[in-house]
């Protein structure tokens, strides 16, 4: 064959096999753009359901771009009503994910304690977020409902008519009592469990809805309290009886206590800082405010006192506090009679004990030094060093002085009185065993019979003999017996001076003879007792107590003593042995007579000092012996709190190990500057910051501080955030199981979740005689029982189907026909309207 013959045949073939690469170079290019084409429509789509479900639908109406146009229609596009797909289900459910995602950030962090400090944002801006967290909390419920509603109108046998709107209504709880809601429920249409269900899923709706916000906003603002951080033991090098003993002996106190002076540095001796009473004492009405009169305690006729001072220690503010209780005796001659009782008043003080106090405050110090190095405090906010204040707490095993007070008048009748003395017993004990005599009252010259104490060692005319001039008020401590049923641990009696104020205007020679008298019957005890010490920011620090004992009623119901009253958890000063103070104190003379010591500057002593400074010119006697009262117990509480005042902390403290060996390395780890606290083990609560030798350490006092700071933090304390989580927990349950359930269902819809979209449906819908006469409002309830459905109408021109409201009953036949078809576009319009359609105006 020529190469003529063959020249055509190959350039064929040469033709058909660059045609066919064509043809398949063409194919393998239209692949890749139908799948971007694909992914592009996809993603369109989503984009318009995710913006859709999070309410940001003008994004999709103002991006022209993200529209695809889809099905039929002239400026608006057919729709899919109902979507069964699990990928659009779970991105239609996406408007649960920050509701949710709050609310289980707020449970976390209170849960969890989280501590903010000292400052906070504007409080606006907490309102804020949480009313915007309440808005999209009723947003989600609203979506809920509506897939409900949905699912039962298009793919359910419908729902009643005043139950179509209860979504859009989720802001009015009103709702709930209104004649849509109940005329729902009332509908012979529904069944029984039909009903149930619709009331529970409404109404449990529509309460998270109402508790919603308040939920939010409790859980969202901080809170301003006291907050745990940190405990630890102490130890004292001192046993139980060497702190609190029952005996107070002079012989355990030094003999330079018999002298003091006024402004002396706080000390061990029983008397230091006496002159505080002086201060106190000289406050007047007129020194005080007319706002805080009535907040005062009235002592005289123009005196008055505060309910508390201070009293220092070697580095500590202890807070001194004084009560007076009136109680009511009969008069004597008549003891049955109540009619016309006595008024008899006792002085009630306390204060911490200084070598606690003392040790506290050290304490409180060392854990602002140990706080620094923590890092457990920054694991939940911020560091415990951001505070307005911190309080130390020593609340179980200890114990502080209680005394109380009872004076009355008395006369010596001239250097022949043989009479013995007696000592009255304080008003609140049961008196049946004691003897009763008679003292005279100068308050009102009557003889009042109160119940006492003998001392028939001493006679009343060997008192003259007291040492001392007759122009000073000469003081003498007398033993009594020691019983806890009678409060009285040691007497007192108080030679008044004989000034012209003591003398009646008589001027026989027994007035003349006769010499005024105070006697004074003390008890003291140690009470168990809590003691706080609060630290400032600025560096002051001050200690405070309460009585450790829960709330209970005593009545003192005896025969001579009607007195109930109830004992209240936030009294500092109570004495009623032998229920508290729980350990009675037995003074022994020779100690008692150290708070009396001698003032070189006053030439006197510290009873005299104090009585003249109140016994001013013209001073009545109730005068005096008030003041008296509250001059004893201020000294006796003053004197006990100062035992064992040498006594220190004991132990080594921790230190940071790291920091410790790096100390010694640079050869400073003796300086106590070099070294930091280990403030995690304080902190954290699981260790103590001292170390003591175990046996050693057998007989010493060991006390238990815990450590609060007040500052704004998230945490559980109180009601308030409990029912708040509660809530929150319900609404998170819930909206959770709506999205498992759509994700497992497919089933989801974006379509008339608002009162344009139904208004739309319903012009759309063939009207009906129902709801004849509705056109200017509802009132009857009957019309909101009746059923409505969404069902498919074909068009007149067969160009597709629409969707429409249909009110009544609809023949089971029919509405199977006329059912909703998932992932089907509805939307095109009769023809009948398509004259309507010429006529339209531009909408874009």
């Amino acid at each position: 064959m020529s190469d003529e013959s063959r020249g055509p045949s190959s350039l064929n073939v040469l033709h058909e096999n660059v045609h066919n690469s064509t043809s398949s170079n063409n194919s393998q290019s239209v692949v890749p753009r139908q799948r971007i084409k694909r992914f592009w429509f996809k993603l369109q789509e989503s984009c318009q359901i995710l913006c859709r479900a999070i309410g940001l639908n003008i994004l999709v109406s103002s991006f022209k771009f993200l529209r695809h146009p889809w099905g039929k229609g002239f400026e608006e596009t057919t729709k899919i009503a109902i979507r069964k797909s699990q990928p659009v289900a779970l991105l239609r459910a996406l408007v649960h994910v920050i509701p949710v995602g709050v609310a289980l950030w707020e449970v976390t962090l209170n849960w969890n304690t989280y501590y903010v400090g000292t400052y906070l944002l504007k409080q606006v801006y907490y309102q804020t977020v949480a009313k915007v967290h309440e808005i999209m909390i009723q947003a989600s419920l609203a979506a809920i409902i509506f897939s409900y509603i949905r699912h039962q109108m298009v793919l359910g046998k419908g729902i009643p008519f005043g139950a179509l709107f209860s979504g859009l209504q989720m802001n009015q709880i009103s709702y709930l009592w209104s004649i849509e809601f109940w005329g729902s429920m009332s509908s012979n249409y529904l069944s029984v469990w039909r009903k149930l269900s619709m009331l529970l899923l409404i109404g449990f709706c529509f309460l998270l809805a109402a508790v919603a916000g308040p939920s939010s906003a409790i859980l969202l603002i901080p809170r301003l309290s006291y907050w745990p951080a940190g405990s630890t033991h102490i130890w004292f090098n001192a046993t139980f009886n060497d702190i609190w003993p029952s005996r107070m002996n002079g012989s355990s106190v030094p003999h330079h206590c018999a002298i003091v002076e006024a402004g002396s540095p706080s000390n061990e001796c029983p008397s230091s800082e006496w002159d505080f009473l002086q201060t106190w004492l000289s406050l007047t009405r007129n020194s005080i405010p007319i706002g805080f009169r009535n907040k005062s305690r009235v002592l005289a006729r123009n005196e008055i006192l505060p309910s508390a001072t201070q009293l220092t220690g070697k580095n500590s503010a202890r807070r001194y506090g004084m009560e007076q209780t009136a109680y009511l005796i009969p008069r004597a001659g008549n003891l049955e009679n109540l009619n016309s009782p006595l008024e008899v008043r006792t002085a009630g003080s306390t204060t911490q004990q200084a070598v606690i106090a003392d040790a506290l405050t050290s304490i409180s110090s060392l854990w602002t030094l140990a706080v620094a190095g923590a890092e457990v405090g920054s694991h939940h906010g911020a560091s415990f060093q951001e505070n307005q204040k911190v309080v130390h707490t020593i609340a179980n095993n200890y114990y502080q002085p209680y005394s109380s007070v009872f004076c009355v008048n008395d006369t010596i009748q001239g250097s022949n009185d043989e009479r013995t003395m007696a000592f009255p017993i304080v008003p609140g004990f049961d008196p049946d065993y004691m003897p009763r005599r008679e003292f005279l009252s100068i308050i009102n010259g009557s003889v009042s019979g109160i119940p006492a104490v003998e001392a028939p060692s001493i006679q009343r005319a060997q008192l003259l003999e007291l040492p001392g001039m007759d122009s000073d008020n000469r003081v003498k401590w007398v033993q009594l017996p020691q019983s806890p049923l009678t409060g009285v641990s040691v007497g007192l009696v108080i030679l008044l001076p004989k000034t012209p104020s003591n003398l009646s205007k008589q001027t026989t020679t027994a007035i003349q003879n006769r010499t005024d008298m105070i006697i004074c019957s003390i008890g003291a005890g140690w009470g168990a007792s809590s003691m706080n010490l609060t630290y400032y920011r600025d560096g002051n620090s001050a200690t405070s107590s309460v009585i450790n004992f829960d709330v209970f009623s005593v009545a003192l119901n005896n025969s001579y003593f009607n007195n109930p009253f109830q004992i209240r958890t936030d009294l500092s000063v109570f004495f009623d042995q032998p229920m508290f103070p729980s350990i009675p104190i037995d003074i022994d003379v020779q100690w008692a007579e150290y708070l009396n010591p001698y003032v070189p500057s006053a030439s006197t002593t510290v009873i005299d000092v104090l009585l003249k400074y109140v016994a001013r010119k013209g001073s009545k006697p109730a005068t005096v012996v008030s003041a008296t009262r509250d001059i004893i117990t201020g000294l006796m509480t003053n004197g006990l709190a100062r035992s064992s005042f040498t006594k220190e902390l004991q132990g080594d403290i921790k230190m940071i190990k790291e920091k410790e060996d790096m100390a010694k390395a640079n050869g400073d780890g003796n300086d106590p500057l070099s070294q930091v606290p280990d403030g995690n083990l304080w902190v954290s609560g699981k260790s103590d910051i001292f170390t003591v030798d175990p046996e050693e350490s057998k007989k010493w006092v060991k006390l238990r501080i815990d450590s609060t700071i007040q500052g704004y933090a998230y945490n559980i304390e109180g009601p308030g955030p409990k029912i708040a989580i509660a809530f929150l927990l319900t609404y998170c349950c819930f909206a959770l199981i709506h999205c498992f359930y759509s994700g497992i269902s497919g089933i989801s819809s974006t379509c008339w979740d608002s009162i344009s979209e139904v208004t739309a449906l319903a012009i759309n819908s063939p009207p009906t005689t129902i709801l004849r006469n509705t056109c200017a409002g509802i009132a009857e309830i009957r019309i909101f029982r009746t059923p409505v459905r969404i069902l498919t109408m074909s068009d007149q021109d067969g160009e597709g189907e629409h969707l429409e409201l249909t009110f009544g009953d609809i023949e089971e036949e029919d509405s199977d026909r006329r059912a909703v078809k998932p992932n089907r576009t509805y939307g095109t319009m009769p023809a009948r309207e398509k004259g309507v359609a010429e006529k339209k105006f531009k909408l874009d």
